[in-house]
């Protein structure tokens, strides 16, 4: 076999620095330590604002790293809602656990609904976990006046996003990024 020998066939001449090395007990199931980078950077992302008991936290996208950011959200005490246009993703985030509500994003009534489930306040907190370009400047819509903007990961193709500055400075949002 090939892939015996890493990626490659040279995972034998890899170094690493040891304090980026860290050993698991071979009791721990390899599906468990895989999830160990992922939260890391997601915990790092939450470093980056303040969430109370009680604050309203949206996270655009329910694949895993939105899921993982929403669930974090929760535990830290918020009220959390889920922006996924896929049926699947919303069930599957809403039965998971890991959220109050889910919005479809892709709705016509989306608009209305965030201020219905807020009591018209908007998001203390928006987390974008996806990696297109309209669904930043959506995500920058859903925020509440002195909230915070978080863009978790790349847009992809990298090209300009339009979004208004004059409601950044007008709402004072912050704006953060995380990978």
């Amino acid at each position: 076999n090939h892939y015996a020998e890493g990626r490659n066939g040279l995972a034998q001449y890899v170094l690493a620095d040891a304090k980026n090395v860290y050993l698991f007990s071979e009791e721990i199931p390899f599906e468990r330590i895989m999830f160990t980078e992922p939260l890391a950077c997601v915990i790092s992302a939450h470093d980056k604002f303040d969430v109370q008991l009680g604050s309203r936290v949206a996270v655009q996208g329910a694949g895993l790293m939105g899921l993982m950011n929403a669930r974090i959200a929760q535990l830290e005490g918020a009220f959390v809602a889920v922006f996924e246009p896929d049926p699947k993703r919303r069930e599957m985030a809403l039965t998971s656990g890991v959220c109050d509500v889910v919005l479809d994003p892709s709705a016509p009534d989306f608009h209305d609904k965030i201020l219905e489930v807020t009591d018209s306040h908007k998001f203390d907190v928006v987390i974008n976990t996806v990696a297109v370009p309209s669904a930043v400047s959506q995500s920058l819509d859903a925020c509440a006046h002195s909230g915070t903007f978080l863009m978790y990961g790349k847009v992809f193709p990298d090209k300009p996003v339009p979004i208004d500055l004059n409601r950044i400075q007008d709402s004072c949002i912050k704006i953060a990024g995380s990978m």
